[in-house]
């Protein structure tokens, strides 16, 4: 039995073409061709840039589709990938002020108890 190699092709109205052929160099025909791509990878970079380019997952491109979303930091607008939203100059304040509201919780806990 011969291997057979197929060939989807996505036709300018839309539609997919699947083929088979025997030979591959024939399958690649339609590689040549112009595809479309309909996703853009939206991955952030460190200058503030967006990838921009074109793929065919809505996770990304071949690049990023495995990396951690950035989104931009809330006080300085930098990418970070932190749960809270903050780059590194301004995750210290985050963790603080976390760490106050946590003793002022156990605090009223404590005052409501003994009342």
């Amino acid at each position: 039995m011969k291997n057979l190699y197929t060939c989807d092709y996505l036709h300018n109205s839309g539609k997919i073409y699947s083929k088979v052929y025997i030979c591959p160099e024939e399958s690649q025909y339609h590689w040549k061709s112009k595809k479309r791509y309909p996703y853009i990878c939206d991955y952030l970079h460190n200058s503030g840039k967006i990838c921009g380019k074109a793929c065919i997952c809505p996770e990304g491109c071949q690049h990023h589709w495995k990396s951690k979303k950035r989104y931009p930091c809330t006080d300085c607008g930098k990418p970070t990938a932190t749960d809270c939203g903050r780059c590194a100059e301004h995750i210290r304040g985050y963790y603080v002020m976390q760490y106050y509201n946590k003793l002022r919780n156990k605090a009223q806990k404590l005052d409501l108890i003994d009342c």
